[in-house]
């Protein structure tokens, strides 16, 4: 069944303000960006831009998402941020030109209208707040356990302006290539963070999103857990994520420039290092270096303030009573 997609690029209105070269430079990347990777829709793709904003029809849902995790990363680390939606359904383009007849041939009036699927992938991306690719259950569906694998990974977002809860959702797994040395969007999101948080302090939850993707993307490993030494290059040699290592340093070990002390007032700021918590038990750590781990925490009292507001899909109720009863006992 063919799949959709609907891009919508964001803080364009910034780079309008800033200047008419600025707001023609990200209109000229994202529409070369989506040109550029066309190739991996396959044969049959439609794409229709028109401004900040583009509308994909792909044969298959696989082939979709692996355009839209090339897009994502060239546009990312050049700090043009997108959310947009997937789902299935067809573009059914009808011409206005063919609407319209002859009824008028002294005016020229030209455009398309599309079906009634893409207004639901329309909604989707107008309903998610934040940066990333909201994808369709149904879409999922589609895919093989081996796609699956491949592209799914669970992340969440506010759907509110006015509250702290967050929902779960599907976006595209991130991979080794997204953290190279040449480009690394993670990197890029952290800043954008910072600056939203300068101009307003709610703009900061819409990356959110692509802090929970990052920790949710790559597993980590139980064999390089520390043992008794509080030397940080010691505890890095011995600590990784595969194919994302920066995540435990960025989280833990930066203590100059720590995220903490960056973002410890963000919403559900205690749901990403939870989440973190979370892959450590999954992967088989026993109880003693897991109280390593929970020593480690940079703010402690702010991670187990009020673990009642993270939503299981975050971390199991288990598992939260588990690394609650861990940080009361290390506490004393």
């Amino acid at each position: 069944m063919a799949a959709l997609a609907f891009i919508d690029l964001l803080a364009t209105k910034d780079s309008a303000l800033v200047g008419e070269g600025e707001f023609h430079s990200a209109m000229s990347r994202f529409h070369k960006t989506l040109i550029d990777n066309r190739s991996l829709l396959g044969d049959g793709a439609k794409l229709r831009h028109f401004a900040d904003c583009c509308y994909i029809e792909a044969s298959s849902v696989s082939s979709l998402l692996a355009f839209l995790r090339h897009v994502r990363f060239f546009l990312f680390v050049n700090r043009h941020f997108f959310k947009c939606s997937v789902g299935l359904g067809e573009l059914n383009e009808t011409s206005i030109d063919q609407m319209l007849g002859s009824e008028n041939p002294q005016q020229s009036v030209s455009g398309t209208v599309f079906g009634k699927d893409v207004a639901e992938i329309y909604l989707a991306v107008e309903r998610f707040k934040g940066v990333g690719i909201t994808i369709d259950k149904r879409a999922v569906s589609q895919l093989s356990e081996a796609e699956r694998d491949e592209y799914i990974c669970q992340s969440a977002y506010f759907p509110s302006d006015e509250d702290s809860r967050i929902e779960e959702y599907f976006d595209i797994r991130l991979v080794e290539n997204d953290l190279d040395e040449g480009g690394d969007f993670v990197e890029e999101i952290v800043q954008a963070i910072g600056e939203a948080k300068s101009l307003k302090p709610k703009y900061a939850k819409y990356y959110f999103p692509a802090l929970m993707l990052w920790i949710n993307s790559f597993p980590v490993s139980k064999d390089h857990i520390f043992e008794d030494d509080d030397e940080q290059e010691d505890i890095k040699k011995r600590f990784s994520f595969e194919g994302g290592q920066k995540i435990y340093r960025f989280f833990f070990l930066n203590r100059e420039n720590s995220f903490n002390k960056k973002f410890g007032d963000m919403p559900q700021y205690s749901s990403l290092y939870l989440a973190l918590l979370q892959k450590f038990i999954a992967s088989g750590i026993e109880e003693y270096p897991l109280e390593g781990i929970i020593r480690k925490l940079p703010a402690p009292s702010k991670v187990f303030r009020d673990t009642s507001r993270v939503p299981t899909f975050v971390i199991s109720t288990s598992n939260k009573k588990l690394v609650t009863r861990i940080h009361s006992k290390v506490r004393i």
